[in-house]
C-alpha cells in the first residue's frame, strides 16, 4: 500500500512544474524607498497601478498580488514600510 501511495505522489509530481518565483520588486516599491518615516499624507500614493495603505487594525484581504504597492502606516500616519503585494 504504501509503495503505490509513493508512486503516486512521484507520478502527481511530475505533473506540476517549479513554482513561479515572484519578482522581487514587481510593484516598485524601491522607487519609495526615501518615503520611509514620512507622513503617509505626504506621498504621492500611485493611481496608475494597485496600491493601498495599510494603517494599524486595518483589515486586509490576504490576496497577493505581486503588482500591488502597500504603505503600512503607523498610529501617527508615518510610513514604516513599504512591500509588494
Amino acid at each position: 500500500m504504501n509503495k503505490i501511495a509513493l508512486s503516486t505522489l512521484l507520478l502527481l509530481s511530475a505533473c506540476f512544474g517549479p513554482a513561479p518565483v515572484p519578482d522581487a520588486d514587481g510593484c516598485g516599491a524601491a522607487a519609495f524607498a526615501d518615503t520611509l518615516g514620512m507622513p503617509i499624507d505626504d506621498v504621492s500614493v500611485p493611481t496608475d497601478r494597485p496600491a493601498r495603505v495599510i494603517r494599524p487594525n486595518d483589515m486586509v484581504t490576504a490576496d497577493y498580488n505581486e503588482k500591488r504597492i502597500n504603505f503600512d502606516v503607523d498610529t501617527l500616519g508615518l510610513v514604516t514600510d513599504i512591500t509588494c503585494g
